[in-house]
């Protein structure tokens, strides 16, 4: 595949990634929704939307340009079984303590 292929295919993935996801969908709902007035008009959404893409776009970006040195990526595989502990017990906890604050 050329370059300008797999370009076209990384752009055509992370498109996807971003605008079918509904985790994504929900959690733009509930931080730009604090900003929307019922009479806010055509700009007020486009500068919203054209700052979600910014944001969005530069996090996706400078995770891909970290990921994709062989540096940062070998060091990444080498400690993958302790992040994903590390992660998982976040996780756990994080379950738990939402658990917790729902029963009290």
């Amino acid at each position: 595949m050329s370059s300008g292929g797999r370009v076209r295919h990384a752009a055509r993935d992370g498109f996807a990634v971003a605008f079918l996801n509904p985790k994504l969908a929900v959690f733009m709902l509930a931080l730009f929704s604090q900003f929307v007035d019922a009479d806010a008009g055509l700009t007020t959404g486009a500068i919203l939307v054209a700052t979600a893409t910014l944001i969005d776009g530069s996090w996706y970006s400078l995770v891909t340009l970290l990921l994709s040195q062989p540096r940062f990526l070998s060091g990444l595989q080498r400690r993958a079984l302790l992040i994903d502990r590390i992660f998982g017990a976040l996780l756990a906890a994080l379950g738990v303590s939402i658990l917790v604050l729902t029963l009290s």
